[in-house]
């Protein structure tokens, strides 16, 4: 028989490891924020330092359970920071819930934008004063445009993704690209193509005109 309280200490000590990643799954924007992580985060984070001290007091059973915990979302928080240190373009960045919000709106301007325009880019086109290609910039400094490029027999929506203060790695361009489909194009696939300098095309599948 378990002692009293080993139960709950241990489905505690399970639900705040397991919260603490899925918190990146959830995409709450309206959820509070400080550096970075939710408020469940830091819930998850304190929560077991609370239940340690009552594991010590001789409140609370299972020192062991309560300190595996607490290492686990310890080193956790300590991993996050330090990958969004050595890159700030980092998938916990780039799909913050916030930054995926600001993505999805500066998309919806853009293509807002190209529709009033009505204009469409013969394949190979040069962007100058006859061709107006919109650009929307993140507080992350991805910068994204859009065309569409017309080849005579289909018409193809191109993004053109890079950054502000540096090269685009392609695993962030990569990752942008996926949010691109999934954001406005869900029942279509993309190709992503480097056009060198940091800069990757987006070509998302042509529709037969």
């Amino acid at each position: 028989m378990p002692r009293p309280g080993m139960v709950l200490s241990v489905c505690l000590v399970g639900y705040n490891c397991g919260r603490f990643w899925l918190e990146f799954a959830r995409g709450d924007v309206q959820r509070s924020y400080f550096l970075g992580f939710s408020q469940a985060q830091w819930t998850s984070q304190i929560l077991p330092f609370a239940m340690f001290a009552g594991a010590q007091a001789g409140l609370l059973p299972g020192d062991r359970w309560l300190l595996t915990g607490l290492i686990f979302v310890s080193c956790s928080f300590a991993t996050v920071i330090i990958m969004r240190r050595v890159d700030e373009r980092s998938r916990f960045a780039l799909e913050h819930p916030r930054h995926v919000r600001e993505f999805a709106g500066a998309l919806s301007l853009l293509n807002a934008a190209e529709n009033d325009v009505d204009r469409y880019l013969p394949a190979n086109a040069i962007a100058n004063e006859t061709n107006l290609i919109h650009v929307a910039e993140t507080s992350l400094g991805i910068r994204v445009s859009t065309s569409i490029i017309d080849d005579g027999r289909s018409l193809r929506r191109q993004y053109t993704l890079s950054r502000t203060d540096g090269l685009l790695k392609r695993a962030a361009a990569k990752r942008l690209a996926t949010l691109i489909v999934r954001l406005t194009h869900r029942s279509s696939s993309a190709e992503l193509l480097c056009a060198g300098s940091g800069v990757f095309h987006v070509m998302v599948e042509p529709h037969i005109v």
